[in-house]
């Protein structure tokens, strides 16, 4: 990356940070010059029937806001301009998020005081609507203004000289991983690669699990339902298996459902690629308009060809097994080529 490029980033993430620390400065600097118009407690929280039952003092609320606005939104914008290098969008997406975030949070931390403006008590106290509305508003537009201002330029990335050197030999007839997969296809056995991505599936898990907890203490069935569901689902969609066969290829869900199946009539191409997961939206099961497939991370996956700008990406656990299931696909296809000149 250039000079130039970090210089760009650099100044993006410090001028977003000092405006909202600045925001925040100035919104504190108010909150104390009207200090004598506010509750001694400030009301900062109301449970579902719209009663106070949590407070804090001014200075208290003061640093909350300026903490959460510009501490903890800076470092989501920094992971944010961080992740340019997998997927540019996701980067900037990240970035206008962050800039709503923080001013959302200063907005709704305005709209808290302004709504106890010379109120003896905070025990009635609520939220000034018009403050939030011109907040939420005001947020919205400028976290969308970054989105589209900031442009970062693209890293390249290029395929190391081990993978290069996998797919011409996957593709390369004479090869001897070509020749061992010619003889494996004649056998038309399953050949099967696990899926899955353990870390995602497990802190799933752990946000159901908490998510359960928080709706059996505050007696919500409704929450408690929606965690179980949720939970299985994504539980399910971070585990699945790649099948190759005299059939064709599949990618079965779980080990349960069979899912996004190939003919080798309709593949074109199969190549090894190096493959970034955020550039195809993440891990796990994904599909767009012109891209299918399960992801388990960055490395090595085995990329299917269908043409029309149509590809499905399999991720696969190391160099050496994309090389053999894309030679493995590309025996059956040969296969089935023969077969088809035969019977004419």
């Amino acid at each position: 990356m250039s000079e130039e490029d970090q210089r760009y980033n650099r100044n993006w993430i410090i001028g977003i940070i000092s405006g909202l620390l600045i925001l925040a400065l100035l919104a504190g600097a108010w909150m104390v010059m009207v200090k004598d118009q506010l509750p001694a407690e400030l009301a900062t929280h109301w449970n579902g029937r719209g009663e106070v039952d949590g407070y804090d003092s001014l200075l208290g609320h003061v640093l909350t806001m300026t903490f959460f606005s510009v501490f903890v939104v800076g470092a989501i914008g920094c992971a944010a301009i961080m992740t340019r290098a997998q997927s540019i969008m996701l980067a900037r997406i990240g970035l206008g998020f962050a800039v709503v975030l923080g001013l959302m949070i200063n907005g709704l931390s305005l709209a808290l005081v302004v709504g106890q403006l010379g109120m003896g008590s905070a025990q009635f106290a609520s939220v000034h609507g018009l403050t939030l509305a011109v907040s939420l508003t005001g947020s919205a537009l400028l976290g969308l203004l970054v989105f589209f201002a900031y442009r970062p330029r693209e890293v390249m990335h290029e395929q190391s000289h081990e993978i290069i050197a996998a797919d011409l030999e996957a593709n390369d007839p004479a090869s001897a991983v070509t020749l061992s997969q010619a003889q494996r296809a004649q056998l038309d056995e399953v050949s099967q690669v696990t899926l899955t991505v353990p870390g995602m599936r497990w802190l799933i898990a752990a946000v159901a699990i908490l998510l359960m907890l928080i709706g059996w203490y505050a007696d919500q069935f409704v929450v408690i339902f929606g965690a179980l569901a949720g939970g299985l689902c994504y539980w399910f969609f971070f585990a699945g298996a790649f099948e190759v066969d005299g059939q064709g290829t599949r990618i079965v869900a779980s080990r349960c459902f069979k899912v996004m199946k190939l003919q080798y009539s309709d593949i074109k191409a199969v190549h090894v690629k190096d493959v970034r997961a955020l550039e195809y939206g993440g891990w796990g099961y994904r599909s767009d308009i012109s891209h299918k497939g399960f992801l388990t991370g960055n490395g090595p996956a085995v990329v299917i060809d269908m043409g029309y700008y149509q590809q499905q990406i399999i991720s696969m656990p190391d160099v050496a097994t994309a090389s053999q299931i894309c030679a493995l696909i590309n025996a059956y296809r040969l296969l089935e080529t023969t077969k088809a000149a035969t019977t004419k």
